[in-house]
């Protein structure tokens, strides 16, 4: 067993008074001025694990929860997916860390092709209200919401057998057109939409191979241009595409070389952000096949 210092940073509107600290997650701010928003938070927790990417894990897993009730008590945006993050063995220089920061997204053109589509969709009329639902999937960009407006869609774009019952045949045969993928969705309990839509846990043993979301997404756009000609663009690259949501990832292996500084997570992501060479820790080179306890254990 080995402990680990793991540090994330979180993304968040709110304004952190004073640190607190709370399941062993210790919180503070990211900078000293956070009124803007833009600053965001830092946590660290140590854990004891066989691998980091144990640690890792149960960090996650452990601090996932947390999060979740930070947004509800301060009732602001809060998330902790695809942040800059560094785990440090004990009693060693050396740590692996990732850099993240947010882009903007490139726009796509919206010509005569687009025109075209557009003149199509109008002339369109679904059963129920599909069209709306997708819309909201298109702008939002967290998995949990996109996925319930992504199925919103799908039974939107089907309609109903009857009063309050939705026409899964026609889901499963005319939209999907995969009888497997309707039933990871919409098998009653296990069902990816019933699991998120009725307050369960997903079943990451069941599901957590699937990215669901975009596979929706690509049947829906397939469907509308097979039944109704909307003629919209299937290859298009990342879609669909919000402002939100662009990231730009570094990752590595590094080594702290400050004896004045202990690690600081933002003068490391500042480094990297600004490119320039940092006085506080140099990059180690090595094969992307070693992994950070492969690496702690050599002798470079």
């Amino acid at each position: 067993m080995h402990r680990y210092a793991i540090h994330r940073r979180i993304d968040t509107m709110l304004m952190l008074c004073n640190p607190f600290e709370i399941n062993g997650f210790k919180f503070e701010l990211w900078e000293n001025d956070n009124w803007t928003g833009k600053g965001g938070w830092v946590v660290r927790k140590e854990v004891e694990a066989p691998t980091a990417l144990d640690a890792f894990r149960e960090f996650y897993e452990q601090l996932s929860p947390v999060v979740d009730r930070i947004a509800i008590a301060g009732q602001c945006y809060t998330s902790i997916h695809q942040q800059t993050m560094a785990i440090i063995r004990d009693n060693d220089d050396r740590f692996f860390g990732r850099y993240s920061k947010n882009i903007d997204s490139a726009r796509l053109s919206f010509g005569e092709e687009q025109v075209r589509s557009l003149r199509s969709l109008v002339e369109i009329s679904p059963p129920g209200s599909a069209f709306p639902y997708l819309h909201e999937a298109i702008n939002t960009t967290s998995f949990y919401s996109q996925l319930a407006m992504l199925c919103s869609s799908l039974e939107g774009l089907a309609g109903e057998v009857e009063e309050n019952k939705t026409n899964h045949d026609y889901i499963k045969d005319e939209i999907l057109q995969e009888p497997k993928l309707h039933e990871r969705l919409f098998k009653h309990g296990a069902g990816v939409r019933n699991q998120a839509l009725h307050g369960k846990y997903i079943d990451d043993e069941l599901h957590s191979d699937e990215d669901y979301n975009e596979e929706i997404y690509k049947k829906i756009v397939n469907y509308l241009n097979r039944k109704y000609g909307a003629g919209i663009d299937e290859m298009a690259v990342r879609v669909p595409r919000t402002r939100l949501g662009e990231v730009e990832f570094s990752s590595g292996f590094f080594r702290w070389v400050s004896r004045e500084n202990k690690f600081s997570l933002r003068l490391f992501h500042s480094a990297l952000e600004s490119r320039q060479p940092s006085p506080y820790f140099e990059e180690i080179h090595c094969q992307d096949s070693i992994n950070y306890d492969q690496l702690l254990d050599s002798d470079g």
